[in-house]
């Protein structure tokens, strides 16, 4: 059991969605008693046993199911009648509930500087999983940083490369340099991430435009690009502009649409 809740852990550490099964009810002659627990991956991966044949099969193979709906399920099954015909020993009856354990919206944080410290903070108390990626430790590191999840220091473009898309994943890029920015922006923005932003100037995003399309970016993946970054309140302090950056990441959460151009965020301000 202390294997199946460490994996539980790992799982949700490490942003991978699965399904925890538990025996909630048996009568007779059961292969498990209430309390066996099981945890299926996404991928079908799995660790712990509710007993094993024809019932654990079945709820491997419900698990995917209960991951799209999102919603709890029970199963029972009949190990006298289903169990027969595949061989099943026990003659009593089974009841197992499928929870889906949904990974947390990942947030990326690459840079590591004023606003990225404020934004890691609120973020994480909105319900976002963070991770601060910064190749300098003197401002990567956990002091500056309690509230992330994980922080990584490497380099920005290497570890932008790395980062796994995906409808629960948000990029905001905040390096302290413009072309840390770029190099991000062209690693991410071709990918199928929920969310992408980028702090600036609108010189400076007219500027990333331009090269994109020498790049060869079509108009529609420039237009997944929130930048400037932020609901347009007048932010002008790092905290201030952590708040219009999670207002948009939320509004993204909430399927609220905002405008693609807003200035949330004056300048540079993340050195």
């Amino acid at each position: 059991m202390r294997e199946v809740y460490e994996r539980i852990a790992d799982l949700a550490r490490r942003g991978i969605p699965a399904v925890a099964a538990t025996v909630i009810r048996t009568e007779g002659s059961t292969p498990r008693g209430v309390g066996a627990k099981m945890v299926i991956a996404a991928d079908g991966r799995n660790w712990g046993t509710i007993g094993g044949g024809f019932v654990e099969s079945a709820v491997i193979e419900q698990a995917a199911s209960v991951l799209k709906s999102g919603a709890p399920r029970t199963l029972q099954y009949d190990l006298e009648g289903e169990g027969k015909d595949s061989g099943a020993l026990c003659g009593g009856k089974i009841e197992i509930l499928l929870e889906p354990l949904l990974a947390a919206e990942r947030l990326h944080i690459f840079g590591a500087g004023h606003v990225a410290r404020a934004l890691a903070e609120l973020a994480k108390r909105v319900g976002f999983a963070v991770t601060v990626i910064d190749p300098r430790p003197e401002q990567a590191n956990r002091e500056r940083f309690p509230f992330a999840d994980d922080i990584v220091v490497r380099g920005f473009a290497e570890v932008a490369a790395e980062t796994v898309p995906g409808p629960d994943t948000y990029v905001v890029v905040l390096t302290p340099e413009h072309k840390h920015d770029e190099e991000v922006v062209r690693a991410v923005l071709n990918s199928p991430f929920r969310y992408v932003g980028m702090i600036g100037s609108r010189r400076k995003v007219a500027t990333l435009i331009s090269h994109l399309k020498e790049a060869g970016f079509g108009e529609e993946v420039m237009r997944k690009l929130h930048s400037p970054i932020g609901l347009d309140i007048g932010a002008e302090t790092p905290e201030e502009i952590a708040v219009s950056i999670v207002a948009e990441l939320v509004a993204s959460r909430r399927g609220v649409e905002t405008p693609a151009k807003l200035s949330g965020a004056k300048g540079k301000g993340d050195a």
